[in-house]
């Protein structure tokens, strides 16, 4: 392995020690902290040596190196209690923190006496209260330890968890996934996950989460019912501990998920993925949990009588399930043991076997683009796409089917996001054989409710661009409405159909634009007629028409380009928002200066467009509706890209990715956040978290049926993916991408793909 030049001042020996702290963790990073220990001797002055000791520990300790870490310590400590002026409160804070690092990696060594570990934890607290420190993160480290043991923690957990905690504490995050473990190990999954929803849902994080409180929520969602979240946990956390050595127990239980979900496929080319920990890891703990992972996984490919595939393991020789998970066993029943003869308790072989006793959870669960069986299985190495952020869940869906038919009517009034709930519910109760619809007045007839389900399903098919199906559904939705009495409704949908079919592209046209310009033309003016032909329109109605209205010119701006077309958007808007501020309907008026801000940008005046969407998060953060503010920060972030202010753009997508996690993916475009997100990122130089951002754009548009733009975002993570290096990952992904049955049937055009670009 090269080895850089020494420093030959403390100025250059700084800079090495800050250069060091980019790289990842790994051989590369500790091989040069431990050359910069030996550059830091030769000067007199010891601070340079503290601090390159610090990073050294810091490589150890993250590198997955636990015997070496308390060594380094030891030094510090000398140190310390020779030259205390040396260190200044950083420094003190940081030796202080770092007891915490000795305990861990004393734990993880099962040749270290339990006697060792109770006199270091002695060591701790003494040295806390000479230095007049709290002792919370000592009671925190004393919990710690009784739950490895596998002694009684009830009195331990107290002692940490009542104390109020201290600069010194382990970070929210860490402390968090420790309480939620004790109520997982209580055997009260609920309570487990509730004390960990911040951490999940990514309010709260550090070094280490949410990958470990991720990997550990898994079973515990799917025991309790909620699959979607752990799959997207699933796919998010994997990410971000594949290939760490430091995390390797991590990987094992993500090993472990697929063989409990009908993923055995998924799970053996994440473990080729990850060969690399079976020789890199040194920590015995850390490897105790990979290989149970691995064996969990194994074992379930070799019941379902597949012990014969071939699969990555321990490098130098060829592996098949079954060799392969004879040797692991081997090797973690060994591990098990030790630790069990160092603690007097046989806690690791107990839950050792718990994890290998434990019976598949799910048949199966979709986790990938493509999903696999065990025939497909090969040693490639995939790139799994990242999910979302989880969604808000939705308000409770009315039990009483006259509720919930009212409900979903109330909640689409207000373009309201759990209406779709609602409409699904319903969807289902309509197509079972025993329907009986309410005698009810106020429900209406069932042709009303066929009618409303069909123009909700219309909708969808608009979000997806399938605008031939969309505009043939509303234009039987608008028939039923007429027959059920409903002239308001059926106007609707008609003006719904009429713009619809305005947007299917025109075949054989001479010129695309002026076909699609004259077909908006023409279905502004007759959502105009239609408006003024319909009796009785209500406010909402009368509004939405309205909004339909100004929809058609600002497309029909957005196709021409014409400066022309720009005045007639503005004054429709301004109709939009007049009528909907008179009758106070207020996604409207939010919906009137959105338009005017895209018309804006549309016609070049990018900074007035800012000014004018400025005003829009204002009203929206003081007035509603909330689920409009995503999209609205997500144009402001757009508008920014393109006044190349890729740090104010970053903020805004983020800050509406955020907020987007409390509503469906579909009613605030993740998707797109995501994407923006990674072109700011790009912009930022940030090309790892770009690649991120990339893979969960295309995981929501995969699963909300959007598979071409899925495939556009996952060839586009694979051209970036060949960009960082990464040659290995852009070609399984563009070999899973090239598996799927309607690209390899070609149904997938090449100029598909070539839009990608």
């Amino acid at each position: 392995m090269p080895t850089a030049p020494h420093p030959q001042s403390t100025d250059e020996l700084f800079q090495a020690l800050k250069e060091n702290d980019r790289r990842p963790y790994g051989r590369t990073r500790t091989v040069t902290a431990e050359e910069l220990v030996d550059a830091a001797e030769q000067f007199a002055d010891p601070v340079p040596l503290v601090h390159a000791l610090l990073e050294l520990q810091e490589a150890y300790t993250y590198g997955s190196e636990p015997r070496k870490s308390p060594v380094v310590f030891a030094r510090l400590l000398t140190l310390f209690d020779e030259q205390p002026d040396v260190f200044d409160e950083r420094l003190r804070h940081m030796l202080f923190w770092r007891f915490k690092w000795v305990a861990h990696a004393l734990r993880q060594l099962p040749e270290i006496p339990l006697a060792s570990l109770r006199q270091w934890l002695t060591e701790m607290r003494d040295r806390y209260e000479k230095a007049g420190l709290g002792l919370q993160p000592y009671y925190g480290q004393a919990y710690v330890l009784a739950a490895h043991v596998g002694e009684d923690t009830t009195l331990a957990y107290e002692l940490w968890a009542s104390r109020t905690r201290t600069r010194l504490s382990d970070c929210e995050a860490c402390e968090i996934c420790e309480r939620a473990l004790y109520h997982l190990a209580a055997g009260d999954d609920e309570r487990a996950l509730s004390t960990w929803e911040p951490v999940l849902a990514g309010k709260e994080s550090c070094q280490e989460e949410p990958a470990r409180s991720v990997s550990h929520a898994l079973l515990p969602l799917l025991r309790t019912g909620r699959a979607d979240r752990a799959r997207e946990l699933h796919l998010a956390g994997y990410r971000s501990c594949r290939r760490n050595p430091s995390m390797s127990q991590e990987v094992g239980r993500h090993l472990e998920f697929c063989a409990l979900t009908g993923n055995e496929a998924r799970g053996l080319e994440l473990l080729a993925e990850n060969r690399s920990l079976f020789d890199e890891v040194d920590s015995p703990l850390d490897l105790l949990g990979f290989l149970t992972g691995v064996e969990a996984l194994l074992q379930r490919v070799e019941f379902l009588g597949r012990g014969e595939l071939p699969v990555a393991g321990y490098a130098g020789r060829t592996w098949t399930v079954a060799g392969l998970r004879a040797e692991v066993r081997g090797r973690a029943d060994d591990l098990a043991a030790r630790f069990d003869a160092r603690n007097g308790t046989t806690a690791h072989t107990d839950r050792r076997r718990a994890r290998l006793d434990r019976a598949p959870l799910l048949d199966a669960l979709e986790l990938t683009l493509r999903p696999r069986s065990l025939d497909d299985v090969t040693l490639a190495v995939p790139v799994a796409p990242v999910a979302a952020p989880a969604a808000r869940t939705a308000a409770a869906v009315p039990e009483s089917l006259p509720e919930l038919i009212a409900r979903a009517r109330a909640l689409d009034e207000q373009g309201h996001p759990d209406a779709q709930a609602c409409w699904a519910r319903l969807r289902t109760l309509v197509l079972a054989r025993d329907y009986t619809h309410p005698d009810d007045p106020a429900v209406g007839p069932l042709v009303q409710l066929r009618a409303d389900l069909l123009a909700d399903e219309a909708g969808r098919a608009g979000e997806k661009d399938e605008f031939a199906v969309a505009a043939d559904l509303y234009e039987e939705a608008a028939g039923l409405y007429e027959d059920a009495g409903l002239p308001g409704q059926a106007a609707l949908a008609r003006a719904s159909a009429l713009l619809a079919s305005a947007e299917i592209p025109a075949q054989g046209a001479a010129d695309a634009t002026e076909a699609k310009t004259a077909a908006l033309t023409a279905a502004h003016a007759s959502i105009v007629r239609l408006q003024e032909e319909t009796p009785g329109l209500v406010p909402y109605q009368e509004a939405r028409l309205l909004r339909l209205r100004a929809t058609a010119l600002g497309l029909r701006l957005q196709t021409s380009g014409s400066e022309e077309h720009v005045a007639p958007v503005f004054a429709e808007a301004d109709l939009l928002h007049a009528f909907a501020t008179r009758h106070d309907v207020v996604g409207q008026i939010s919906g009137a200066l959105l338009l005017r801000a895209s018309t804006y940008a549309l016609s070049g005046d990018l900074p007035t467009a800012v000014t004018e969407i400025d005003a829009v998060v204002d009203r929206l953060k003081a007035h509603g509706p909330a689920w409009h503010l995503p999209r609205t920060l997500g144009l402001r972030g757009r508008l920014q890209l393109g006044l190349r202010d890729a740090q104010t753009a970053y903020g805004d997508l983020t800050e509406g990715l955020r907020l987007a996690a409390d509503w469906p993916a579909d009613a605030v475009d993740t998707s797109r956040l995501h994407g923006d997100l990674a072109e700011a990122c790009m912009h930022l130089g940030r090309p790892d978290e770009a690649l991120r951002h990339l893979t969960r754009s295309a995981e929501v548009d995969l699963r909300r049926g959007s598979r071409t733009d899925a495939f556009c975002a996952y060839s586009n993570a694979a051209q970036l993916s060949l960009d960082l290096g990464r040659v290995e990952d852009c070609i399984a992904l563009l070999d899973s991408l090239l598996a799927e049955p309607d690209v390899a049937a070609g149904d997938w055009t090449t100029g598909s793909w070539l839009s990608c670009a």
